[in-house]
């Protein structure tokens, strides 16, 4: 299998060419280094490649990497040796040690012309740009070149990773918490979503876009639904709701996918950028990763949330090339140390198989966490981004200020619940995400935000009281962005360890990144890869716990981290859907999943249900697994409330009460020009309703509580357009049903259609739909006569929506009918007027005559006087015949565009015979 692992090479360049400056040997190369390190006559002397003994801090020596291919192994400028009198071994290579590894290893194909690439020079100041490069003659010459120390092909071409929005809060604790804590709504923090830009006039998001100068002109669907899902009001329906639904949008057009500028962000006070796209499968530390390190260290309250990707089932590259279904982000810049991506779990928080999957090229944790989505990776990166948002709310109100972006990462990993086997993996990372818990760490004030200088210990205790269980401790901090092309991101290297009361020492889960062992389980060891460490214990005495913080190496003075933890309560059991408030199922379709957490010994409960307030219970299911968390559950077509429990024995854990319902549908009665009327349903044991409408303000507003099943008011009195009503479940909300536009639902006044239909030998028969029979006396069926309406059918109007009337004795020829609606208040509404033409004794009617041109003659044919098919025979003036085309259907059309101005005849032949003839101007 294919690797750009280098740690072979590394031990044969004892054997090749060494130096201790000041008095150097001649080179020699093995020729068992691979062919890209090997130089030639045209290389330049200015950069070597230094190994050095790991005892070696070369940071401390004032050296700075350009390239670091291992730990002991830089590539660094000659000249920064020299001047500070460094021994060790080097090496002259190849400058394509400046190719990233998709470039170099594209630079060995057949070369395709006009390929763009990021270059990066060093001068006074590091600069990059993307060039174009032709051929490859281009290449070679920007190779030479010593200023530039990076060539990359970075795929800069955005795509999204969601096609449609997939929308359930309910899983990943998110509804639980809107409904637990009603306070944090986002009110007053501003989120930035990267992409195209969103639909401001969106129901769910109006009112709440705040200007900005990269916002992109293209409104795309994608957008919209990925603010929707970070916050929409929900005023459309609950599928509207998004995690934070009073916060403020920002947008940034993703044609340009590198980081904002600071001045931008600080301007918005925008500390949460959602980035749900993604470009190529590219696992290295390119550019891009880079400048999100970078943009993450100058803006410590900052955090960039991207989508891991859609390319779940895709062959991994780089050091994992071959690898099938792992190493497969969406870009390079998802390598980056300092930003959060993330994967998606189904609704059993399994890890689904389209989602893009880790380790990143030098084997760290990537994903880092998942979230629910089955429709995309892109869904779950904006719930995430919601949450984000959330918990800094929550940190301003309980601090006044902006939390650092390391201590939201490590409240997510610590409340994140692992999934699949114990301790992380690059499926799912750290876990599922559970806002609940999160949020309960920072109300409790479990984390430490510190300091650590270099080679020193940072020691802090925890007095785990009797009966807990499952604590989680997770160390964050935000890294010095790497120097591009690294084959390792990590420079900052801090390490976690629990100790208890009798010195037994616990180390943070850690993954084996070897290409074969991909797959294989987490076990305890000292991570030096990662900057985020977590550390789990399930068994806990009760006692004294040290957690101790230690440096490994440090460029610089110090390293500021973030520390949290938590710990659950033994012996009991957790609901987290549905808690009070809630509303089985979520958004009204049949099927549900009752959900918990569960720290009992048992693993076995009975599920049951109440609907009479806990005096009788039914059994849903006998034997659950505990340990699952979750079971599926239909429930029925009913409106009532309901309480549940898990049944463990003798003990028996409750839901709060719940309701039960589906969403009731709103119709339109009539739309007329002074008013409108709404109508609804009344479903079985419901007397109340709770109406809504969408005022000036971005939300739904309740207008009044009624025992009625119709509204209707007047247009001068009501600006809005958008109304819901909700069933009231013995004074409980149900699910508030969709919010219609009324100008939206093809109802006019009262006839929602009226037409009709020629019935040989029997007349003219109409259908008359109403949007509703309300206040509605009878309806008239008038035909016009010599300029007079006479009425030709009345019918008494029922509680039906359909009627229909008759026309028994047409006129041969044209007719021309209206339906006039008489209200029980004796004010009158008339149709538009209808002409159908009725053949019962005519065999032919030709028509218009005469034509204007450019207009088509047509011709109705009484086809029950006929066994077989008439024929149209046109003649100009001369008698010459100029068109012939058989009449199939009661109406056909003859086209009339090809001919010049002038009078024409036709005639209509049946079996040979002619049956009619005519004339036509065409002016």
């Amino acid at each position: 299998m294919k690797t750009y692992l280098f740690a072979i090479f590394f031990l044969l360049l004892g054997a090749s060419h060494y130096s201790v400056y000041g008095q150097s040997k001649p080179d020699t190369i093995s020729s068992e280094i691979p062919q890209w390190l090997v130089p030639n006559e045209k290389e330049s002397d200015t950069y070597v490649l230094w190994t050095f003994a790991a005892s070696v801090n070369p940071w401390m020596e004032g050296i700075t990497p350009i390239r670091r291919l291992s730990d002991t192994c830089w590539v660094v400028k000659k000249g920064d040796l020299i001047q500070r009198n460094i021994s060790g071994r080097t090496i002259r290579i190849s400058s394509d040690w400046k190719l990233s590894p998709n470039l170099l290893h594209f630079r060995k194909q057949d070369w395709k012309k006009a390929k763009l690439i990021t270059l990066v020079q060093l001068g006074k100041e590091r600069t990059s740009e993307t060039v174009e490069v032709n051929t490859p003659q281009d290449l070679e010459k920007l190779l030479q070149e010593d200023d530039i120390i990076y060539l990359g092909w970075e795929s800069r071409q955005a795509t999204t990773e969601a096609t449609v929005i997939d929308h359930n809060l309910t899983l990943n604790a998110i509804q639980k918490v809107q409904r637990k804590y009603p306070q944090f709504q986002g009110e007053g923090r501003v989120v930035s979503v990267q992409e195209r830009g969103f639909d401001t006039l969106d129901i769910d998001l109006q009112g709440r876009s705040v200007n900005s100068a990269l916002r992109s002109d293209i409104v795309e669907n994608h957008a919209t639904e990925m603010a929707s899902l970070i916050g929409g009001a929900g005023n459309s329906f609950v599928t509207g709701k998004g995690v934070v639904p009073q916060v403020q949008f920002a947008s940034s057009d993703y044609q340009d996918i590198a980081p904002d500028a600071d001045v931008e962000f600080a301007r918005l006070q925008a500390w949460v950028q959602n980035h749900s796209y993604g470009t190529e499968i590219e696992n290295f530390y390119g550019e891009l990763a880079h400048a999100y390190d970078a943009s993450a260290n100058r803006n410590p309250s900052l955090l960039h949330v991207f989508s891991s990707g859609n390319q779940g089932t895709s062959e991994g590259t780089g050091a994992y090339e071959g690898v099938a279904g792992y190493a497969n982000l969406t870009g390079n810049y998802k390598m980056a140390k300092n930003i959060l991506v993330v994967g998606s779990s189904d609704t059993i928080y399994r890890a689904v198989s389209f989602a893009s999957k880790g380790p990143s090229f030098d084997g760290r944790l990537k994903p880092e966490l998942v979230a629910y989505s089955q429709g995309g990776s892109s869904n779950s990166a904006a719930l995430v981004s919601g949450i984000v948002v959330l918990l800094q709310e929550a940190y301003a109100t309980q601090y006044g200020t902006t939390p650092s972006s390391v201590l939201i990462k490590s409240l997510l990993f610590t409340g994140a619940e692992d999934v699949g086997a114990e301790g992380p993996d690059y499926a799912t990372g750290f876990g599922s995400m559970h806002a609940e818990k999160s949020l309960q760490i920072l109300m409790n004030e479990q984390f430490v935000e510190d300091n650590i200088n270099s080679n020193e210990v940072k020691i802090y205790t925890l007095q785990i009281p009797e009966g807990q269980t499952q604590l989680s401790v997770s160390l964050v901090w935000n890294d010095p962005a790497a120097e591009v092309n690294t084959n390792k991101a990590l420079i900052n290297d801090l390490d976690l360890e629990l100790i208890d009361a009798n010195g037994q020492t616990w180390l943070p889960w850690v993954l084996n990144p070897d290409a074969n062992q991909i797959t294989a389980s987490a076990t305890r060891g000292v991570d030096q890869l990662n900057n985020a460490e977590k550390i789990t214990l399930d068994l806990l005495p009760a006692g004294e716990y040290t957690l101790r913080v230690k440096s490994s190496s440090l460029v610089g003075i110090s390293q500021s981290f973030a520390l949290s933890y938590q710990w659950q309560q033994a012996d009991t059991l957790v609901w987290d859907y549905p808690v009070a408030g809630d509303n089985l199922p979520h958004d009204g379709e049949q099927d549900v999943y009752f959900r918990w957490r569960s720290t009992l010994q048992a693993n076995q409960a009975a599920l049951q249900i109440s609907y009479d307030q806990e005096q009788t219970w039914e059994t849903i299911a006998n034997t659950i697994d505990l340990r699952k968390g979750f079971y599926r559950w239909e429930a029925p077509e009913v409106y009532t409330q309901a309480k549940a429990r898990l049944v463990v024995g003798a003990n028996a854990f409750p839901t709060e009460t719940f309701t039960i319902s589906r969403p009731i549908r709103l119709n339109v009665g009539f739309n007329c020009s002074d008013s409108v009327m709404w109508y609804w349903n009344k479903p079985d044991r419901i007397e109340q309703f709770r109406f809504f409408r969408l005022g000036a303000a971005p939300y739904l507003q309740e207008m009044f509580t009624t025992t009625d099943t119709s509204y209707v008011f007047r247009k001068s009195e009501e600006a809005s357009t958008y109304f819901a009503v909700q069933p009231i479940i013995s004074g409980m909300e149900g699910l508030r049903g969709y919010a219609f536009d009324y100008t939206r639902q093809g109802i006019g006044c009262y006839l929602v259609g009226f037409f009709g239909e020629a019935q040989p030998e029997e007349g003219i028969r109409f259908s008359a739909n109403l949007g509703t029979s309300y206040g509605v006396k009878e309806l008239r069926l008038e035909r016009e006569n010599a300029g007079i309406w006479e009425t030709v059918h009345v019918l008494t109007t029922t509680t039906a929506s359909s009627y229909e009337l008759w026309d028994l004795d047409p006129f041969e020829g044209k007719n021309l009918h209206r339906l006039r609606i008489v209200f029980e208040n004796n004010e009158e509404l008339e149709s538009d007027i209808t002409e159908i033409y009725y053949l019962n004794e005519t065999a032919f009617i030709a028509f218009p005559n005469p034509l204007e041109e450019g207009e088509s003659l047509i011709v109705l044919t009484n086809t029950s006087k006929f066994t077989t098919i008439p024929i149209f025979s046109l003649y100009d003036r001369t008698g010459r015949q100029v068109w012939e085309q058989k009449l199939f259907s009661e109406q056909s059309t003859i086209d009339f565009d090809r001919y010049v101005q002038g009078l024409y005849f036709y005639s209509i032949r049946v079996n040979n015979r002619t049956v009619f003839r005519g004339k036509v101007l065409v002016r």
